[in-house]
């Protein structure tokens, strides 16, 4: 024997969409600002590494004039 309840259960789903993520981790701005930090920070030793090397080693560029030879 079954007996019919008034109270129903209803189940939905949807797609966790990027920018849902960005909405629950904080926000669009801010993440936005966290992804440029994070590339500013990774360029930054590479800059400041190509600038002491070339600091230490005085690099010059030398043009070849054709008219010259």
């Amino acid at each position: 024997m079954f007996k019919m309840d008034k109270q129903v259960d209803l189940y939905s789903r949807s797609v966790y969409t990027i920018m849902g993520v960005l909405r629950d981790v904080g926000g669009f701005y801010n993440s936005l600002f966290f992804a440029g930090l994070l590339l500013y920070s990774r360029f930054q030793g590479t800059i400041i590494f190509s600038k002491l090397v070339s600091k230490l080693y005085q690099i010059e560029q030398v043009e070849n004039d054709d008219s010259l030879q």
